[in-house]
């Protein structure tokens, strides 16, 4: 009998623990989902939307019942203002490693791996010129301070004014 309750006693403390765990468990979840909403707060805060949002979105994945990011998300959506493209993206066939706007912001310059650098017009994203080509891909494109010309370097060790 002795032995009986003694197991008995072992098992209701064993219980007890298990449950005190848990507690602290769930405790610690919650400080860390506020510290996850409070990151994200303060890079809204800071302007910087993308990773404020994406924050919200990875915490609401994660914790699809926690109201409170639900509802962040949904208010930072609705009252912030996102770019919305107004012409099709510029087009290269590889990709793009560089992009410039001109110092006046009405030409933007493209590096691309397709071993070819592009003017564009910013406004209407219509091709200005036609390629400037190297024989390997183009790693960088910049304007000179006038904006009268471009400069683009290349991995072939050129470079094309």
């Amino acid at each position: 009998m002795l032995g009986f309750l003694g197991v008995l006693w072992q098992w209701k403390r064993a219980e007890s623990h298990r449950a005190r765990e848990t507690q602290q468990l769930l405790r610690a979840e919650e400080v860390v989902v506020r510290l996850e909403l409070q990151r994200a707060e303060d890079w809204l805060a800071a302007d910087n939307s993308v990773q404020g949002l994406a924050a919200l979105a990875r915490l609401l994945r994660e914790h699809p019942a926690n109201l409170i990011a639900a509802h962040r998300l949904v208010s930072a959506l609705t009252h912030r203002s996102f770019p919305l493209p107004v012409f099709e993206p510029l087009r290269h066939q590889n990709s793009v490693q560089s992009a410039e706007f001109s110092p006046n912001g009405r030409q933007i310059v493209t590096a691309s791996l397709d071993a070819t650098a592009q003017l564009w017009d910013a406004d209407t994203g219509q091709a200005l010129v036609p390629p400037l080509r190297h024989l390997a891909g183009v790693t960088c494109a910049r304007f000179s301070p006038d904006g009268e010309k471009a400069v683009t370097c290349s991995e072939d060790m050129t470079a094309r004014v």
